[in-house]
């Protein structure tokens, strides 16, 4: 019976891939329609700014993004009032890492009309450029416009998590799930936060909530082995670095932290071959290499420790 449970997860994990990559080719093939049916429209009326904006939309999402730029540079000049087409401009630039560019067409949008879309992905830029308090500003007008909107919540979120604000971050990640209760990033950064304060079991807790919605996600399983070390959990601990590292081979953190779970429950010969494995992988990983003195000095191994301590 419990071949037959782990054939069935198998297959269900590959038929959730094969869904998403079923989704992602329909979603390019709608986009190319999208360009040549809107490209068609351009030649019969070459003013026509809804044309070239839908175009430049489905452009993007195609990853052309100077030719997305292009036609939207084109709507702008049709249509200076567009804010629309200066928030696009402004997504466009944002994808490109040009941050200062992006703020600035959201700051111009922002003067046309003040949208909660404009507000969040300028709030989005601010944050990526550390400029958290600014973030928190743009996020908190976009609430005001829109007090259901979970994402500018979720974005506030991560501005005071990042701001080191994680009281004030637990309430905009619970406000976000009470609006969207399938927001797994919510649960996981609601989760850093409460660790960050030391409440290890309420992270736990998010954590656990944060793998039913997905549970492929390696990082959920990492930090979770990574919370319950903090309350003496470490076999448990255990189970869950080696899932995350299952779930992806180059996790090598997750490795390495499984060693360091394995030396809490004095299994020093596993904690050794992780930490091994570790730098058979990165020969740079330098900690693996402090962390293999101990493994050894547990083992009263004081020759190997010192050579890898030094």
């Amino acid at each position: 019976m419990k071949k037959l449970v782990t054939i069935f997860l198998l297959l269900q994990a590959c038929y959730a891939s094969a869904q998403t990559t079923n989704e992602d080719k329909a979603d390019s093939l709608k986009n190319v329609s999208t360009v040549t049916y809107y490209t068609k429209a351009i030649e019969t009326n070459p003013n026509d700014a809804s044309a070239y904006y839908k175009r430049a939309l489905a452009l993007r999402k195609l990853g052309e993004v100077k030719k997305a730029l292009s036609d939207i540079e084109k709507v702008i000049s049709l249509e200076p009032k567009n804010n629309d087409a200066f928030i696009e401009r402004g997504i466009i630039k944002h994808d490109s890492e040009d941050y200062d560019g992006a703020i600035a067409d959201y700051t111009k949008a922002l003067a046309i009309k003040q949208t909660t879309t404009a507000f969040y992905e300028r709030g989005f830029s601010k944050r990526l450029k550390k400029d958290y308090k600014g973030a928190i500003d743009d996020f908190s007008k976009a609430i005001a416009i829109d007090p259901k909107d979970d994402n500018a919540y979720f974005g506030r979120g991560l501005a005071k998590r990042f701001s080191g604000d994680y009281k004030g971050a637990i309430d905009d990640f619970t406000k976000t799930l009470l609006l969207n209760s399938k927001s797994s990033n919510s649960y996981y950064h609601r989760g850093l936060s409460k660790y960050a304060l030391e409440d290890y079991k309420g992270a736990i807790e998010d954590y656990s909530k944060g793998i039913e919605i997905v549970p492929a996600d390696p990082d959920f399983y990492y930090e979770r082995g990574n919370a319950k070390r903090r309350i003496n959990e470490s076999q448990s601990a255990v189970i869950d670095f080696t899932k995350a590292f299952e779930l992806n081979p180059e996790f090598l953190d997750a490795l390495n932290n499984r060693g360091g779970a394995k030396l809490d429950t004095e299994d020093f010969e596993g904690a050794l071959a992780d930490y091994k494995q570790v730098l058979a992988a990165d020969k740079e990983y330098s900690s693996a290499y402090y962390n293999i003195g101990v493994a050894y000095e547990n083992l009263e191994d004081l020759s190997a420790a010192v050579d890898n301590y030094t």
